[in-house]
Parts: structure tokens; C-alpha cells; sequence
């Protein structure tokens, strides 16, 4: 696994532990704050070039607009994936096994533009 997959692949696990403590009472009352301080530390270890800064500019110029970097924009996009996906599941609208493979499959998108 390389650097940028490996960074990508743990923010999420990190989203997903902020969300299960959050259910769980044992995280802050907010988790946003948390998350995106999570996504500005993905920022900081994906050093965006000038191309890849480009994309998400377009690809994601509200949460660009509202987060002032790309990264912490991509960041925040792929946060709201990973809780919008564990709500389906945690209301039955969707299996485990199909929310592994839409998430997967997420990841290995913005793996892909990350290494594009």
C-alpha cells in the first residue's frame, strides 16, 4: 500500500471511530470540530501539486469555498461519505456488505485523483 493510500485509508478509520464514539457517549457532544480537524491533518500530509489542487477546486468548490484548502475540502467530502454511509446502515437502508463496497470504492477514487 503506498503513503497516499495508506493516509486516506486511516482518516476514514479515524471518521468512523469519532462517529462510534460519538454514539457510544464517549466523544464530544459535536464531533464536527473533531472531523475537521481530522481533515486538516489529512491537509497537512497530502501536499496538494498545483494540478491536483486544481481538480478539487472544481470538483469541490462549495467545501472549498467553505474550508479554504482542497484538502481539508476533500477531506471534509469523504468525512460526510463515511457518516452518511454508516447512517444507512444504522437504519437498515443498506447491508454492511454493500456499504463496504460503495466506501471502498470511494476510497479508491479519491486514491486514484490523489495519485492522478
Amino acid at each position: 500500500m503506498d503513503t497516499t493510500e495508506s493516509t486516506v485509508r486511516l482518516f476514514a478509520a479515524r471518521i468512523f471511530a469519532i462517529r462510534a464514539d460519538f454514539h457510544a457517549g464517549i466523544g464530544p457532544v459535536d464531533p464536527l470540530p473533531l472531523i475537521e480537524t481530522e481533515a486538516r491533518s489529512l491537509s497537512s500530509a497530502l501536499p496538494l501539486t498545483i494540478r491536483q489542487r486544481s481538480v478539487f477546486l472544481v470538483l469541490l468548490p462549495d467545501e472549498c469555498k467553505t474550508f479554504g484548502d482542497p484538502a481539508t475540502a476533500l477531506g471534509m467530502w469523504l468525512a460526510a461519505q463515511m457518516v452518511n454511509g454508516a447512517k444507512e446502515l444504522e437504519n437498515g437502508r443498506m447491508a454492511e456488505s454493500e456499504l463496504k463496497r460503495r466506501l471502498d470504492a470511494v476510497i479508491a477514487t479519491v486514491i486514484e485523483r490523489l495519485n492522478y
